[in-house]
């Protein structure tokens, strides 16, 4: 029994007709193209795989985990959900007390088999208690962006605060008080009507950070800022006071008690309508903020300003 034979190339460029050797040749010339092709994809599925080890390995190290080459979300949201439910939580304080910034690995076993722990797997050594410095550029301050008009309000520092209108507007020279003078329409290029206000801060302790110092004082800076806007979005009013403690323990547990109290005084154009306040803590980058429309009618409370005269003088 003689065994089929089956055609080769050269068999099939033989039978059709007008194929040449050049015909053979260029589809030798072609192999290269899908050698490209072949090392275009494997270098697609070794990027791939090697994002997707980093993401497991991320996932692993912070007891996450990591949903892959899967479209169906409502089954990885359900997971998350369920295992992100059930948790134990537990503390300790490392006998380590150098602070170098190294990283520090952490371990939790059980004595029972079986299980699959997920947990986060070391720390950095950082001092929980160094007061962190402020080393960005002003433009790069979160602070900067949370004053501007129409940002969203902020609360990760709550703070109440009292604005009061002192005396009654009065005008002053633009240009002296650094008032924005230009050429542009509507803005004004001679005196300015401005009402002086009193603000007065009560800041949340809970929400701010101390670190303490070699001397053993508790160290902070706060920065409580304030921008006023007219009614075209344009900044008419700014002032920022910067305050920086060092507590004594007595003085510390006051601030606790009673919260970190500040007063600011500054003059805003009457054509402002709103001011927008904000405390931003250099320890921790965390801002509150609130705004406040104007003009700030005087509080019932306050004290009134009454003409005094003296008592007319008796004949002798």
């Amino acid at each position: 029994m003689r065994a089929p034979r089956y055609p080769n190339l050269a068999d099939s460029a033989a039978s059709t007709p007008g194929a040449t050797a050049n015909n053979l040749a260029n589809t030798s010339a072609n192999l290269p193209m899908s050698s490209q092709m072949d090392r275009d994809t494997r270098t697609f599925r070794e990027t791939v795989g090697s994002q997707q080890a980093t993401m497991e390995q991320v996932a692993a190290d912070t007891g996450g985990k990591a949903f892959l080459n899967s479209n169906g979300l409502e089954e990885a949201i359900k997971t998350a959900v369920d295992e992100g439910s059930h948790y134990y939580t537990f503390s300790y304080t490392p006998t380590n007390r150098r602070y170098d910034g190294a990283f520090r690995k952490i371990k939790v076993d059980l004595e029972g088999k079986g299980y699959h722990l997920a947990y986060r797997r070391g720390y950095y050594a950082v001092d929980p208690d160094a007061g962190a410095k402020d080393t960005r550029a002003p433009q790069q301050r979160i602070g900067v962006a949370a004053m501007q008009q129409g940002s969203p309000e902020s609360r990760q520092i709550v703070f109440s605060t009292r604005v009061v209108p002192l005396g009654k507007p009065h005008k002053v020279d633009g240009a002296a008080a650094g008032y924005p003078v230009t050429k542009k329409k509507g803005t004004p290029t001679g005196p300015v009507e401005m009402q002086h206000y009193a603000i007065d801060y009560a800041v949340d302790p809970s929400d701010l950070r101390f670190g303490i110092t070699p001397s053993g004082a508790y160290h902070g800076v706060l920065s409580f800022m304030v921008t006023g806007f007219n009614d075209d979005g344009r900044l008419v009013a700014s002032l920022v006071s910067t305050a920086t403690s060092d507590l004594r323990p007595a003085n510390y547990k006051d601030v606790l008690t009673g919260g970190f109290r500040l007063h600011q005084e500054l003059d805003v154009p009457t054509e402002a309508v709103t001011l927008r306040l904000g405390v931003e803590d250099a320890t921790s980058s965390h801002v509150g903020t609130m705004e406040v429309p104007l003009p700030v009618p005087v509080p019932p409370d306050a004290p009134q300003a009454t003409a005094r005269t003296l008592p007319p003088i008796e004949p002798d």
